[in-house]
């Protein structure tokens, strides 16, 4: 393991690197892919600091940001990125675009932060270059694929990624240890219910033994 003022990161996987923000009580985690040309980062945490230089830290590959979806703990450094997609849904298109200020998100107060961590007040700017994916979108490298399962519920945009060559899976907010927030306004308990039966049917149907689920936070 390898600390970091903010980031803690451990080798998850041969090829995964977790990239956790466990100073905080939702500890949000990203995930880093390392492919044979490309790295790709999944979410880019809460913006409170450069997730980039972790990243360059591991790997010298470029990097594509692959977003489960566009709430504020999963998108605070997407602005340090060039290549950056996300589902093409309203929501997480606004919210990418706008990005937030910390001292309007409640969970960014004082009280919210761990081991006596003094908390700082911060932009996180967003970004209006990025490209959109949509259902069953794929990322190919020469060692996998990438595959995009549109998981709506916790977001309308809220997105799983499926890497089968690999048995990985890496569910962002769709699925974690830990209760699940489906009572915001863009939130949608039915879809969400589909959605987990969507993954279900996938690691029934595509899953193996060694299959291993990647959640985006604890």
């Amino acid at each position: 393991m390898t600390k970091f003022p903010w980031f803690s990161v451990t080798k998850v996987h041969p090829l995964v690197y977790a990239i956790r923000e466990n100073n905080h009580w939702e500890d949000v985690i990203s995930y880093l892919l390392i492919g044979t040309r490309t790295a790709y980062l999944i979410d880019t945490g809460m913006g409170y600091r450069s997730i980039k230089k972790v990243v360059a830290s591991i790997t010298s590959l470029p990097v594509v940001v692959l977003l489960t979806h566009a709430h504020w703990d999963h998108i605070g450094c997407v602005h340090e990125f060039k290549d950056v997609h996300i589902f093409d849904a309203p929501f997480e298109r606004e919210s990418l675009e706008t990005g937030f200020l910390s001292q309007d998100i409640h969970e960014l107060q004082d009280t919210f932060f761990l081991n006596d961590f003094a908390a700082r007040s911060y932009q996180a700017k967003g970004t209006r270059t990025y490209k959109t994916f949509q259902d069953r979108s794929m990322f190919e490298d020469p060692e996998f694929t990438v595959t995009v399962l549109h998981t709506p519920g916790h977001t309308p945009g809220s997105v799983c990624f499926w890497v089968p060559e690999l048995q990985l899976l890496f569910t962002g907010d769709t699925l974690y240890p830990g209760p699940e927030y489906i009572f915001m306004k863009e939130s949608n308990l039915p879809d969400y219910k589909k959605s987990i039966a969507k993954l279900v049917n996938k690691c029934l149907t595509e899953g193996k033994s060694d299959l291993t689920i990647f959640p985006g936070h604890n």
